[in-house]
This record gives C-alpha cells, structure tokens and sequence, in this order.
C-alpha cells in the first residue's frame, strides 16, 4: 500500500473511507476500516476465532431475548384456559413489552459505555434467567404484565450491544455478513422458538416452556462467564509507554488477519487528508492473561456522568440527523412486518377455518425461518461484496449507501409477502397461502433490516450506542403502536355476527378444545350462531330455515368427541314461517335428551321471535322458575343468554354503568344458594363499545362462583364442579325438603 495513499478527508460525509488500495499494480488490496492499534489486545487485532466465538456469544444472547419475547404467543391458548387471561389483555401484554424495548437501553447502555460490555451481558443474561423461572410459576394478572415489561427493558439491550460489539471487533469489510448473521438469529428467535414452544405447550404443558428457557438462558450465563471476553479497548499507555510508540523489530503477523494499519500521521499538504501506514501488532505489548480477559468489569476513565448523557443523546441523534431518522424508520416498519404476523397467528389461526392448536401455530414459524436463511444466504454475501465492487469503481473509496443498493431490490418482496398472508386469513384460504406469504415476506425483509443496521455501523461509529438505541426506539415504538392496535382492527374485519356458517365452526373447535382437555360438558351462548333479527341482516330469517343441518352437526360431534353438549340456542324456521329460539341437551352418545323453547322473550325479540305457549318460563330474572325446576329434580341449572350492559337502558347506564354486570353476579350466585343447585351461566362476548358484557361463570352453594370471564372477549373455560357439594347445601338449608311441603307456596307462584 502508498503511503501517500489519503485514507479519509474530513471534507466527506460520516462513514466515506478508503476502503480498496488501487495505487498498487495488480490486484488491489482492501484497506482495513476502522484502523486498528498495534496492541495485541485491540479486538479489532484478534484472532479471527476469537472474534468469532465472541460474536456467537452475543448471536445466541439475541436469539434468547427474541425467544423469551415471542414465545409467549403460542402459550395464550392454554393461559386464556387455566388462568382467565382475555386475548385482548395477553396481546396488551405483549405490547407493553415492545413499550418497554422503548427505554430499556436508554437507561442501562450507559453501563455499557462505562464498565464495558461483559458485565451488561452476564448480568441480563443472569436477570433473563430468574425472569424465565418467574414466567413459569406465573398465576395472576400482575404475574403477566411484569415479566412480560421487565423481560423487555433488560432486552431492550440486546440490539444495541451486538452493534457495539460488531464495530468493536469486525472491518468495514465484514460488518455486512456479520449484520446479516445476526438479524438471521434474531429470526430464528422470532420464528422458530413459537414452534418449539408450541410442541413443549403440547407434550410437557405452557409452564415448561418458561423452564426450558431458564435452562437455556442458564447455559448461556455460564458460556458468558467463562467465555466472552471484554471487547471495549482503551488504548491507554501500558507502563507508561504510549501503545504507538512502541515498536516490534520482528513483526510477526497473524495469518487470518495478514493486514493491519493504523492511521499515525496526517500530512498538512493533503488538506487534513489522513495517510496511510503499514504497521504490524506490537507483540512486545504484554497481552492480558486469561484472568484479565474475563474481568467482571472495565471502568472507562470516562466520568459518569459524561456516560450518563446518553441517556438523551439518542433523541438528539435521532432527530438531528436525516440518515439515523431514515434507517430507524425502515428498520421499525421491518420490525413491525415481523413481529404483527407472529401476534395475529395466535389470535386468528387458533379460529375457523383453520383451528390450529399450539404446535401448529408454532410450525407456522417455519416459512418465515426459510424466507430469513434463503434472504440471509442472498444478503450476507452479496452486501460485502456489491460494498467493495462499488468502492472499487469509485477510485476505492467506501461509501455506507453502497449497502443500500441491495435493499432497494428484495423491498418489494416484503408487501407482496404480506399480501398474501392478510388476503388469505381473510378469505379463510387454505394455510399453505399465509404460510407462503409469510416465506416471501421474510426474504424481503433480511436485507433492508440488515442494510440499515450496517450503514449505521459504517457511518457512525462513534456514536454507534446512541445511533442503535434511538433506531431501536422508533422501531419498538412502532411495532407497540401496531400491536394495540392490532386488538380492534381484528375485531373490526373479523366474521361478523351474522356469519352462521363461520360462527359454527368457531363454535366446534371450541368444543373439541373443551373435550381434549377433558370437559364432560360444553355450553355454549344464546344466539351464538346470529341474532336472527332481520333488522340486522334481512337474509337473516331464512338462513334460519338451515337449524336442523347445525343441530345434527352437534348431535354427531357430542358423539365424536365423547361429549354432552348444550349448543346455546338455534333460530328456527318452521313451516308456520314462525321463527323460535330453541335450546337442546345432547348427551355425549349424541342423542337429544331435552328441548325447551324459549317463554320469556326479551321486548328486543318479540317482533321477530315466537314466544312459547307451553314450557315453563326458565330465565335467570325469575327465581320461581328455577323454583319450578328444582321441584323437578334439577341439581344443575344451565342458562345461555344474550344479556347485555347495554341491556339496563339509557336511564339505568346514567345511574350504573355496570347494574347488568352487578345484577348478573349477583343473581347466579343467588341462584345457586336458595336452590342448593349448580348455576352454569354462559353469556355472549363481544366488543365492549357494542353494550357486550361476557361474564360467563359457575357457581354453586358454599363456595359461589366457582370461575368466570372477568370481562366480554371470547373464550374457553374448563371449570370443575364437585356435584356432593350440593347435597350438603341441601342438608344445611333444606331447601328441596321445604319446596315438597304444600305448605310453601306464595299465592302468585300457584
């Protein structure tokens, strides 16, 4: 190489370096970006297999976090089951996590910049541990949104190390392959530890997915310890000798990184233009032990509280400088690309048509892993090389916006990929569409996501830490932004009310769910299928002329599945063209056991439904008639109903917003207690604004509600009712003995 050959102008943009030496003849030789020190401990003067056993570290450390983060989803299915928790407050979850990825590095990347990298990494690696084990003993609400928030702050590290380690260690020249590794890992923590869990929630249950990563992340902490070396490198005197200063009369270079340079003098003649020279590792600098290396810490003799500005730094960075702003945005809309299929999977592919359980979610985490390693085999390769073919055109000078040629070509696979994966669940398409969706997306995204965090890298290596944290920033706040979101959007292009067909498949799989799991029993809502009134949908009334179709599709799944089945009620159509709201019991051999239609018509059925001329009024709202059915012989007393907040009125929701909610609770416990019976009440759920109110429970004498859905999401409950207890309600309050004495009766109940 010349040493007459200018290395940098201060005059060229952030990142422009000369990176290909053409003043030789013959082949050119690449210039070594950013300039390493002639100290043996410079990581930029490592061993390349040092270099790269410290960037598998932090590779496996990235993938952990991501795991910890997304495997979450393919455990709510069983989580909604055994602790009550809504879609809606587990997707919330989910989103405070992404909030939290917000601020976490702002507050603990100064540590970083000050004690070096290593203790940050042991230390989250450790803190990732403990909050795995607390995932798995996970019981209540609190429980949930804290390891899902404090997970995040503490990950909210991970993309910002690996950047701070990546210009630590690695040349302009390699940080392209390096960068598309690791967004590689970062998928495959995203994609495939869905599927994992998934077969884990299957076989071993959801609280062994947190234990399994407890393992891993354990493993991890004690690799860590023993293995990751400090890559912050003070060039400080070493006996009071300057770094620079001293000379090796025998150099004798490492084979895997023959060329090493530094820039040592400027030439005032050049314009400030740096020069190149040839220098070689001075091994005469004592290297540090094995004990040094593994230091817990290294203190910076950068004062605190000059680390400490980067705390707000970020913001500054951010919105002072077009190209991080830029990158930060391309980075955060990939993100989001990534992350809002993943959180729509677990909500719409556990319904009709697809009812896919945990495993099958997860597996839906392969296209995504395939699209990522054939866009990684693409980019990696290619982004270092189209870099030094560009630079070499340019009279060997680099320039970070080569790397974004790349980008601009796979982009539009990203839209086209999740076209595919929107139109499909939509249109309820056959799997394979999504899945494909999914592929082609993720080749699209690799490259345009690693683009941007390499020009980064390239061009503002000083302030690389800032850089990542307010790119990271954007990014997580619009993936947060996307997933709150994502809740109501759904439910707003989800099946409508009305949509029978749909309804009653949803309605089958959450049967099959309920008999898996080893329910004797399933009820379902009132009005589960449509509401049946015309002023809804006019073609309503005469898609009601199909029940008997739906009615022998419960009486053949009850039999299929070992199950009794209540199916809520069924609109009929009879030849009368009279419209009743029937309810059946299906014993689990798939026969009919009892009909009742329905007496008691709430005022909003009575234009459209037909009241009942014989059966006796069965309503929640008459204790005579639960009364009347005890007299019979009932211990278990089932109620479908469409009972609404919105049912109270006008008048009583500016009195109590909740009095239907307060009079539900109230009224089935009460239910329970005065008849020495069983309550299981099952309500329909629907959208909040909308008036819904859920509150499905059971409840029995003694212990009163036994279980119930807090709010109005739909969902699944497997509660366990222990029948003896009633017969020793019965023998404290006598109730049964009471209702037989003639005696008893009040005039109007005659």
């Amino acid at each position: 190489m010349s040493p007459d050959q200018p290395v940098t102008d201060p005059a060229w943009p952030p990142g422009t370096v000369l990176i290909e030496d053409l003043s030789q003849p013959g082949d050119s030789e690449v210039v070594l970006q950013p300039r390493p020190t002639t100290s043996p401990n410079d990581p930029l003067n490592w061993p390349l297999w040092r270099k790269n056993l410290n960037f598998a570290l932090v590779s496996y450390y990235v993938m952990m976090v991501l795991a910890l983060i997304d495997v979450a989803t393919v455990t709510w299915g069983p989580l909604n089951l055994e602790l009550g928790f809504s879609y809606a407050l587990l997707n919330d979850s989910y989103a405070a996590g992404c909030g939290s990825l917000c601020i976490g590095g702002l507050f603990l990347v100064p540590f970083a910049l000050k004690f070096g990298r290593r203790p940050i990494y042991v230390f989250s690696t450790a803190i990732q541990c403990g909050i795995s084990v607390w995932s798995a003993n996970m019981q209540t609400v609190t429980d949930l949104m804290l390891v899902n928030i404090l997970s995040c702050i503490v990950g909210a590290l991970a993309e910002v190390l690996v950047q701070m380690t990546v210009a630590d260690i690695y040349f302009v020249h390699q940080r392209g392959l390096t960068n598309t590794i690791y967004f590689w890992f970062m998928t495959v923590g995203v994609t495939l530890s869905p599927l994992a869990g998934g077969f884990i929630t299957q076989s071993q249950g959801w609280r062994w997915v947190w234990w399994w990563m407890a393992i891993l992340f354990g493993a991890g902490l004690v690799a860590f310890i023993f293995l990751y070396e400090e890559t912050m490198f003070d060039p400080s005197p070493i006996d009071g000798i300057p770094v620079a200063d001293k000379i090796n009369p025998n150099p004798q270079p490492d084979k895997e990184d023959l060329e090493r340079s530094a820039v040592d003098k400027s030439d005032p003649t050049q314009e400030g233009r740096l020069m190149l020279e040839v220098l070689q590792v001075d091994y005469s600098i004592p290297e540090k032990t094995y004990r040094q290396k593994l230091a817990l810490w290294t203190n910076s003799l950068i004062p605190f509280s000059e680390v400490a500005k980067h705390c707000y730094q970020p913001f500054l960075i951010l919105f002072s400088i077009p190209g991080v702003f830029f990158m930060a945005i391309v980075y955060g809309v990939m993100t989001a690309c990534t992350t809002v299929p993943v959180t729509t999977l677990s909500a719409v592919m556990t319904l009709p048509p697809y009812n896919f359980n945990a495993s099958q979610i997860g597996l839906m985490g392969v296209p995504p892993f395939i699209g990522t390693t054939i866009g990684a085999m693409i980019c990696g390769p290619l982004s270092d090389s189209i870099a030094l073919t560009l630079a070499k055109r340019n009279g060997g000078v680099f320039e970070p916006e080569m790397r974004l040629w790349l980008a601009i070509a796979f982009t539009p696979l990203v839209p086209a990929g999740l076209f595919m994966f929107g139109i499909g669940l939509n249109n309820g398409s056959h799997w394979l569409l999504p899945a494909f969706g999914l592929g082609i997306s993720a080749v699209g995204i690799v490259p345009p996501s690693s683009a941007a965090l390499t020009y980064l890298t390239d061009a503002y290596t000083d302030i690389i830490a800032d850089s990542v944290l307010g790119v990271t920033f954007i990014r997580n706040l619009i993936s947060t932004v996307f997933i709150f979101a994502q809740t109501p959007w759904v439910e707003r292009f989800a099946p409508k009310p009305n949509e029978i067909g749909s309804n009653h498949q949803r309605a089958k799989a959450f049967i099959c769910d309920a008999a898996a799991a080893g329910a004797h029993l399933a009820v379902l809502p009132e009005y589960h299928l449509a509401d049946f009134f015309p002023s809804h949908d006019p073609t309503i009334r005469q898609q009601c002329s199909n029940w008997k179709t739906y009615l022998n599709n419960y009486c053949a799944l009850a039999k299929e599945c070992n199950i009794c089945i209540v199916p809520g009620s069924l609109g009929e159509l009879h030849a009368d063209n009279t419209i009743v709201n029937a309810a059946y019991f299906i014993d689990n051999t798939g026969s009919i056991r009892g009909r009742y239609e329905k007496k008691n018509l709430w005022h909003p059925e009575r234009a459209y439904v037909e009241s009942s001329k014989n059966d006796t009024r069965h309503d929640l709202a008459f204790p005579e008639a639960f009364r009347e059915l005890v007299m019979q012989g009932a211990k278990m007393i089932i109620v479908p109903a469409f009972w609404k907040l919105s049912d109270a009125s006008d008048v009583g929701l500016k009195h109590n917003p909740r009095s239907e909610g307060d009079f539900l609770d109230a009224a089935v416990v009460s239910r329970a207690f005065e008849n020495t019976c069983a309550v299981v009440f099952c309500n329909v759920a629907g959208p909040a604004n909308e008036g819904f109110a859920g509150l499905s429970q059971i409840a029995v004498p003694f212990k009163g509600c036994l279980d119930k859905f807090q709010g109005c999401d739909e969902g699944l409950r497997i509660v366990s009712v222990d029948m003896d207890i009633l017969e020793e309600a019965e023998q404290a309050y006598k109730i049964r003995e009471d209702l037989t004495k003639p005696d008893w009766h009040y005039g109007y109940s005659r």
